[in-house]
């Protein structure tokens, strides 16, 4: 996500996807936020005790229920035992990008277990379910150059986090991106204030990439993604690059992109 005109604001991330925010190539203007994170259970409905705290949206597919939080909240599982599971997909917040010829921001972290993970790799394991309550944390997007915020479920003989998003760099003062989920892009304002790109947390996204090009007013370089680095412009060094590509994930029935760069 990059922007290339003065005095506008640049694309903030997608809601509750982790999507990164844009970078800015103008001094006067300013870069996007981080998209908030989400968190979703899916459990067979024979199992699915109906207790719930929050605003989690509830639907049905076939014969499995489906928990999709968009805020913090909470369920509450009756009894049960480890034969007893739960599928996940968790995607933590995204993280916001860079003024001034910045950096973009990062992908929220993203981890499932239906279908490949961030940083292309394996499925998790779903959740064995035990009697108890499972406490979902969802991650706030970060404000521009600002880190992305964790997703969490914690709850009885579990604990899964979804790191924030890295931020982008601040191409006006030479500030360094920030790892996270997926890792901040560099700034390209300057050859002497350029912040280095970020690393992404294994398994969960890929690293931000440079600058475009190491001379004055190049393009900053974009955040990475759950199955993809952040991309470089060698084209024109002068724009900046896309971010990362996300990850498709059908957990609710619908295929459904999460933690873009």
């Amino acid at each position: 996500r990059y922007l290339n005109h003065h005095l506008q604001h640049a694309e903030d991330g997608d809601l509750n996807t982790g999507g990164g925010g844009g970078s800015h190539r103008a001094n006067l203007g300013t870069s996007g936020a981080g998209g908030s994170g989400i968190a979703i259970l899916r459990l067979p409905t024979a199992e699915y005790s109906g207790v719930i705290t929050g605003n989690p949206t509830v639907t049905a597919s076939g014969s499995d229920t489906i928990i999709k939080f968009t805020g913090s909240g909470a369920y509450t599982h009756g009894t049960g035992s480890f034969d007893e599971t739960a599928d996940f997909t968790i995607v933590g917040g995204g993280g916001g990008g860079g003024d001034g010829h910045g950096g973009g921001g990062g992908a929220g972290g993203f981890r499932t277990s239906t279908g490949t993970s961030g940083g292309n790799s394996s499925a998790e394991s779903a959740i064995g379910l035990l009697a108890g309550t499972y406490t979902i944390t969802v991650g706030g997007g970060g404000a521009r150059e600002r880190t992305g915020s964790n997703s969490t479920i914690a709850g009885p003989a579990c604990g899964i986090i979804a790191y924030g998003g890295g931020r982008g760099a601040s191409g006006t003062v030479g500030d360094a991106s920030r790892p996270g989920g997926s890792g901040g892009g560099g700034a390209g304002f300057t050859a002497s204030l350029h912040g280095s790109a970020s690393a992404g947390i294994t398994a969960q996204g890929f690293a931000g990439c440079a600058d475009s090009a190491n001379f004055d007013y190049a393009g900053g370089g974009a955040g990475g993604g759950a199955s993809q680095i952040g991309q470089t412009n060698a084209g024109n060094p002068y724009n900046g690059s896309n971010g990362g590509t996300g990850r498709a994930n059908s957990i609710t029935g619908s295929s459904v992109n999460y933690a873009g760069g």
